[in-house]
């Protein structure tokens, strides 16, 4: 079986002034099909800078990487038509409910019966009781269930989240694990 995520050598510098940064230097990586795989390390890593190549965001100085065997390069549209995204710090219109955020973002992204998507993927990140409220009223907790639910919509093959219980309190960022455990139990 292909592995889900592959990179050789992956590289990404920035110039700042006369320094390089390197944000993601040399990366070897090889993800399985059927696992959870986190990345893990301090503010500054290069955490976020390697999804971002590996969703063709930005580019690579250097080295290759394949996301569901599509290159990160050549393919990038083809691997965000297949993967869930859910970015670090993912916002949404401040005045909309839950609902009318996950319309418009399906909407966006031309998705055929929508409100069946929209209704199974706000039930699914446990939000359908709670899809009337604006995003602006809703706790931290229930924007980052938001963001998994957007990144759901597409019932994409792979899902991938970028600090996704980031400011949430200890028993909802286990909550969120238990999620993520339950549609990894369901095939994702």
């Amino acid at each position: 079986m292909a592995p889900v995520i592959e990179t050789h050598n992956l590289c990404k510098y920035y110039r700042v002034g006369k320094e390089v940064i390197k944000a993601v230097d040399g990366v070897d990586l090889l993800v399985p099909d059927g696992c959870i795989f986190g990345l893990i390390g301090p503010n500054g890593a290069g955490k976020s800078t390697l999804i971002h190549l590996l969703m063709g965001i930005i580019l690579p100085n250097s080295g290759s990487g394949e996301v569901l065997g599509y290159d990160i390069v050549k393919e990038s549209i083809e691997i965000r038509k297949r993967v869930g995204f859910m970015p670090e710090g993912i916002g949404f219109y401040t005045d909309l409910t839950a609902e009318q955020n996950l319309r418009a973002v399906a909407d966006l992204i031309g998705l055929e019966d929508k409100d069946k998507r929209v209704e199974e993927c706000l039930r699914t990140v446990g939000l359908w009781n709670f899809k009337k409220l604006k995003y602006k009223e809703m706790s931290t907790g229930m924007k980052q269930r938001l963001g998994l639910a957007q990144a759901l919509l597409k019932d994409p093959q792979l899902l991938i989240l970028d600090e996704p219980t980031a400011g949430i309190d200890p028993q909802g960022a286990r909550e969120f694990r238990d999620l993520v455990k339950e549609l990894y139990k369901e095939g994702k």
